[in-house]
């Protein structure tokens, strides 16, 4: 049996606009990236990512739910759950690189993702510097100055001391 998206892929940059971490991105900066996503279906109980493990793709669910959990959570935490349209595993694009996931995430659903690897996303964003700075400035954000860019280089590789 063969699993369809509900989400067309040309509606796709349209609804990548509704998510907090593109509501800056320009119309032709999410246009180019939705025909660069892969589809993943998931299905309930499959593990979408796995604590630890590094990773360099970016999780877009556009339709599902996931569960997420850490190691770090106790038995009285309930785990966190995450619904359509949700974002997740984004630290590779913000920082240009493999980074360890901080958490697992499991399919509740039957979930619809798209995944974005970090290269094809610096990729595209070398053609849209306004995109950049902004991603820079919300890697800013969330990391410090822990990294500082290179002229030249992704939004957020590190000069080497």
């Amino acid at each position: 049996m063969m699993l369809r998206s509900p989400i067309d892929v040309r509606d796709l940059s349209f609804r990548l606009q509704t998510f907090p971490f593109f509501s800056n991105s320009h119309r032709d900066f999410l246009s180019l990236l939705s025909r660069e996503l892969d589809i993943r279906i998931f299905h309930p109980g499959q593990t979408v990512l796995r604590e630890g493990e590094y990773g360099e793709m970016t999780y877009i669910l556009v339709h599902g739910e996931v569960e997420v959990v850490t190691e770090s959570m106790s038995e009285t935490h309930p785990p966190i759950r995450m619904r359509a349209p949700s974002i997740f595993g984004e630290s590779p694009l913000l920082i240009g690189a493999p980074a360890r996931r901080t958490a697992t995430v499991i399919a509740r659903a039957i979930c619809d993702v798209r995944m974005v690897h970090q290269r094809i996303f610096n990729q595209l964003l070398s053609h849209f510097p306004s995109e950049r700075l902004v991603y820079r400035k919300m890697a800013k954000e969330r990391y410090g100055k822990r990294r500082r860019p290179r002229r030249g280089a992704s939004i957020s590789s590190t000069d080497s001391k």
